[in-house]
């Protein structure tokens, strides 16, 4: 008695007549794979015959092709060893940062304050589920932005790094106009990438050559303001000159001595033998006034002498590090000038003239493909269901 009470009364009538009769209960238990069939694979595929069909509107694509390169960097096999004969060489990260660039808020921005970007796809020709609409979208610059990813599409090729662009209208010619804009904003946005990593290279190196060029113009002062309050210009050479008396003092003294010393022994009372020890007295007196001036006391041309060259050394020392300074700007100048990035239109914008979507019959073939597949797939778990609980 409990199994009878699965089983519902069945007859032939056709589905309709059933729907008439005895409401959609009755419908989807006598004729379930019809019901099914109708309302899973009949009906969606119907719809898209229609719309795709009769509804929506031709688009037209509008492709271009660029590379982003360098002056220098690595290569790969295929086009690029191509591309290296010419000088060229792919700057990836670059290229990445330049695809995001023109998905990006600011791209889209940028479009808006030189082409009317909305305009453009509200086109009166505009099938209502395409174009843009504030209903669906949103009345505001992020629901156009979503908007906005949907009709640019970039497509990039690893092995070559060309980087291709696709932008999608309701007329070529606008679809044209906003593929180049497009690539002259990504062109002034790498010209910016330049002169950002230009200055960010040159930025160091001017530092750098600020703090030797404060450097040595300290060591200058210092050096003349010891000059000044020594009243000497050079005592290296002073010193010199001193030691050089020095020399000839000494050489004197030793010749009046050994004249004193022969003088007494050939006669101890000859009147010559005074002027020779007041001679050599003499001598002494100044050869030892000459030594004092070059060592033995403060104002000695020794401390003179050592003051200068520790200022003299420093002032060469910074000189060095000043004309290393500036080498080493002038090599990061040029190292940025050969890490310049160039964006490089391989093939421009087209304008089409023939409308590239929606592919019509392919996404119709689709929708029935996929609705068959739910179709088959619901009617076996229904069936089966209906045989476990022995329905008929």
């Amino acid at each position: 008695m409990r199994e009878q009470a699965y089983i519902t009364y069945k007859d032939n009538s056709p589905w309709w007549k059933t729907l008439l009769r005895g409401g959609w209960r009755r419908l989807l238990s006598e004729h379930y794979a019809a019901t099914l069939f109708f309302f899973i694979f009949a009906v969606p595929t119907a719809w898209s015959l229609a719309y795709y069909g009769l509804i929506a509107s031709d688009r037209y694509v509008s492709e271009a092709k660029f590379i982003v390169r360098g002056l220098n960097g690595n290569q790969v096999g295929g086009l690029s060893a191509l591309l290296r004969t010419f000088g060229i060489s792919r700057a990836s990260e670059d290229a990445f940062a330049i695809q995001a660039y023109i998905v990006s808020r600011d791209a889209l921005k940028g479009l808006q304050e030189k082409i009317d970007v909305i305009g453009a796809y509200v086109r009166p020709e505009a099938d209502f589920l395409t174009r843009y609409s504030s209903f669906f979208d949103g009345d505001s610059f992020e629901g156009f932005y979503k908007y906005y990813q949907d009709q640019v599409v970039l497509e990039e090729d690893i092995e070559t790094g060309i980087t291709t662009l696709y932008v999608s209208a309701y007329r070529p010619e606008d679809a044209k106009t906003i593929a180049d804009e497009l690539l002259k904003l990504s062109e002034e946005k790498v010209n910016a990438m330049n002169r950002r990593a230009r200055q960010d290279a040159l930025q160091s190196a001017k530092e750098t050559i600020g703090l030797a060029e404060a450097q040595l113009l300290s060591a200058q002062r210092e050096l003349t303001a010891f000059r000044n309050s020594e009243v000497i210009l050079n005592p290296t050479l002073d010193a010199t000159g001193s030691f050089e008396v020095i020399t000839g003092l000494s050489a004197e003294l030793a010749e009046k001595e050994v004249a004193l010393r022969l003088a007494k022994d050939a006669a101890k009372d000859s009147p010559s033998i005074i002027e020779l020890e007041s001679r050599v007295k003499s001598l002494r007196k100044q050869l030892e006034l000459e030594q004092g001036k070059v060592a033995g006391s403060d104002g000695a041309l020794a401390n003179k002498v050592g003051r200068y060259e520790e200022l003299s050394l420093r002032r060469s020392l910074a000189e060095k590090e000043y004309e290393a300074a500036v080498n080493s700007t002038e090599q990061a100048r040029q190292e940025a000038n050969r890490k310049q990035v160039y964006l490089e239109a391989v093939v421009r914008p087209n304008m089409p003239d023939k409308s590239e979507e929606p592919k019509r019959i392919r996404y119709i073939f689709t929708v029935a493909l996929l609705s068959f597949s739910c179709f088959v797939m619901v009617y076996l778990l229904v069936s089966g269901s209906r045989e476990h609980l022995n329905i008929h």
